[in-house]
């Protein structure tokens, strides 16, 4: 085998690559189905992975809109981890830069949050800067209440933070 072949770079590039490939140094005869088992896989698993780290993500966009993206993202930016919970820190600002979301840039906010929260354990002292009224953005989506009345104000920050009280987890904001 050649270095290429080597890297996890190339391997996650391969796996997810849609096209043909021409993998006879890689691959016995035969094992092309077994790779495009695998990549069927491979992609099921860290769109599952993503769901997990971004609910509120998927709840505003919806599972079919999630799927799509979440695929895009996918196909752009493969796992270069063996941990699956290291997987998609990137989600919101591909899903900014996304022409079909400009209406509602905000989803850049929900999935830092959505991020922050999933990594809690590692974030217990940590605290993120975001637009005024994102985290009652956010609650408002994770937990079905009306969003109509939420105001993002991009001229004002608020820092958020996770505390504990009670054994339960939650998050706020801090002056």
């Amino acid at each position: 085998m050649t270095d290429k072949f080597n890297s996890l770079d190339f391997f996650s590039n391969l796996v997810l690559s849609s096209q043909d490939i021409d993998s006879k140094e890689l691959l016995v005869a035969g094992s092309e189905k077994g790779l495009d088992i695998y990549r069927q896989c491979y992609v099921h698993t860290l769109l599952d992975s993503l769901k997990n780290s971004y609910p509120a993500v998927l709840k505003l966009l919806g599972e079919s809109n999630f799927n799509y993206f979440g695929n895009l993202y996918i196909q752009k930016t493969p796992s270069l981890s063996p941990n699956l919970n290291d997987y998609g820190a990137e989600l919101g600002h591909f899903l900014v830069e996304r022409a079909e979301l400009k209406d509602i840039s905000y989803v850049l906010f929900i999935a830092q949050l959505d991020w922050f929260w999933f990594h809690s354990e590692e974030n217990q002292h940590e605290s993120i800067q975001l637009s005024k009224g994102s985290l009652a953005l956010w609650d408002c989506i994770t937990h079905d209440k009306n969003v109509e009345d939420i105001v993002i104000d991009p001229n004002n920050i608020e820092n958020v933070c996770i505390i504990y009280e009670n054994d339960t987890m939650y998050l706020v904001t801090k002056e």
